[in-house]
């Protein structure tokens, strides 16, 4: 007997669903026995697929046509009718099986693997043409969020994407921090464990998201209309709102994580990767402020559903480590950075690049806050 193989992936899709629908949809008045004739028919099809892109090469090149399915087509639906006679098998029928060239099983398998890849794709986890690889995407978010050792042969034309990135950079920020925490813990005073973990986490981004929260701190702060707040965040000198605004946030987070129990360095990790969700949700929510007339419009992304829910899932898991209890710190959060993105958007109708730096601290902030009075019920 030869074993079928078609040079039609669909065709291959079709008769598969076609017998799935046939034995779920199998009526009461039909014998278990039909079942399990159905159920034995969609097996030999799948199994002879698979056997026939695995067989010995030494066939034709040229691929038979596409009429001689009709036959199983055929007995396929009539037999779904639920006709009152006897189902018939497929030998019963004389159904014939067709022989086709390996080159057209590998074609069916190419095709059926880009069509799983496409569907399965969730934010660049998988490597299609489109997003590429998306360890280089993870290397992008590294070398542009930190200054930690990152390959040189980089496409920064693809660094918008790497953005979704960003919880799982919070995952090696914040480790970092925590690391730094536990052991200067051993030796000082929990106040100046958290002043040296503070320093190392600005260290390894270089205060880029402090530098966007002292910017936002000036520009809205000193500006009565869009133009001129957007005027003075771009201006590379910081005033006195911007230092004013900094001072007091470094001071809340000694102030907070000093208090904190043991479980501080567990927060600082949660704390980095969670806030960092924050600049997502105002990209895939809001429009960029600038325009396309500014330098920056080109790296301006708005992430699907799909890889927002990746994002989601990388900046939760950390909380795990955490008590139960903590799992109520997200709702300030959502709440905090929704009301920051309205805020954004009614005085200049999106966001910026400082925009998202201040989201992330205002997060980060909040976070710690919110733990902290959580942690009187524990």
């Amino acid at each position: 007997m030869k074993i079928p193989s078609f040079p039609h992936s669909g065709d291959c899709e079709s008769i598969i669903q076609i017998r799935l629908k046939t034995f779920f949809t199998t009526k009461t008045r039909r014998t278990r026995s039909f079942q399990c004739i159905e159920l034995n028919r969609l097996f030999f099809f799948v199994s002879s697929c698979l056997r026939g892109a695995f067989s010995v090469a030494g066939r034709g090149l040229q691929p038979r046509p596409k009429r001689l399915m009709n036959e199983d087509m055929a007995v396929i639906i009539e037999n779904s009718r639920g006709g009152g006679g006897k189902p018939r098998l497929a030998r019963e029928s004389k159904m014939k099986i067709p022989s086709f060239p390996r080159s057209s099983v590998g074609m069916q398998l190419a095709t059926l693997r880009r069509r799983v890849w496409q569907r399965w794709s969730v934010a660049g986890y998988v490597p299609t043409p489109e997003r590429g690889n998306d360890k280089m995407l993870f290397f992008l978010a590294l070398s542009f969020y930190t200054r930690l050792p990152h390959p040189q042969t980089l496409d920064y034309n693809r660094l918008p994407q790497a953005a979704i990135y960003l919880p799982l950079i919070g995952w090696l920020v914040g480790g970092i921090c925590a690391l730094i925490f536990y052991l200067a813990d051993l030796v000082w005073p929990q106040s100046t464990a958290v002043i040296l973990a503070l320093i190392t986490g600005i260290l390894l981004t270089s205060a880029l998201h402090e530098d966007g929260f002292a910017d936002v701190c000036d520009g809205f702060g000193g500006g009565m209309n869009k133009q001129r707040i957007l005027e003075i965040m771009k201006d590379s000198h910081i005033g006195v709102y911007g230092v004013v605004g900094l001072l007091l946030l470094l001071l809340l987070k000694v102030s907070v994580l000093s208090a904190m129990p043991a479980a501080a360095p567990l927060v600082l990790l949660s704390g980095h990767s969670l806030s960092r969700l924050s600049p997502l949700l105002l990209m895939q929510r809001y429009a960029y402020a600038r325009g396309n007339d500014s330098k920056s419009s080109g790296a301006v992304y708005k992430p699907n559903h799909q890889e927002l829910l990746f994002s989601t899932v990388i900046a939760l898991l950390p909380l795990a480590l955490l008590p139960a209890l903590c799992m109520l710190a997200i709702i300030p959060v959502l709440i905090a950075t929704l009301l920051l993105g309205h805020y954004f958007y009614r005085r200049i109708d999106g966001y910026t690049g400082d925009c998202l730096g201040a989201s992330q601290q205002v997060a980060e902030t909040i976070f710690y806050l919110s733990v902290s009075a959580l942690w009187i019920f524990i």
